[in-house]
């Protein structure tokens, strides 16, 4: 699915509604249950403008701070990887050959500072970094060993 640039540009304000799309039917990583069909009905393009509020940003999170840790751990990957831009492709390539996922991956070019910064993603690298997010479903149960 393209994202339009101003749903990709608000995305704080209402985005997250991809993330709770619970696989695509067009991927070999789909596995269809009973809830992820329903899930699946309810985030699709033709019913995001009636159900919309329930795929928001905090209305996702709720939810999901509500579910079992265990279960989130072993059904999810939430996490932001960084690399130096020439490095950028090679890292997309080789998430979406390990990482059972079905979701876009969220790309943002950063501008590292060049100071060492121990919590920044960006490290001390001074020069243009990417920054990609990969965030979805997991089909396998193997969430934990993804997110290493």
């Amino acid at each position: 699915e393209i994202v339009a640039t101003r749903e990709y540009l608000f995305r704080c304000d209402f985005g997250a509604f991809w993330m709770g799309r619970p696989m695509s039917f067009t991927s070999f990583h789909t596995r269809l249950t009973p809830a992820s069909l329903l899930l699946f009905l309810l985030s699709s393009r033709l019913m995001r403008p009636l159900v919309g509020s329930f795929f928001s940003t905090s209305s996702l999170f709720k939810m999901l701070h509500k579910a079992p840790p265990e279960l989130v751990a072993e059904r999810m990957v939430v996490m932001d990887l960084t690399v130096p831009a020439e490095a950028g492709s090679s890292l997309i390539r080789r998430v979406r050959q390990t990482i059972p996922i079905s979701t876009p991956l969220w790309i943002c070019p950063l501008k590292g500072s060049g100071v060492r910064q121990p919590l920044a993603t960006h490290g001390h690298h001074s020069g243009l970094m990417l920054n990609v997010g990969v965030y979805g479903r997991v089909c396998d149960g193997q969430g934990r060993r993804y997110s290493r």
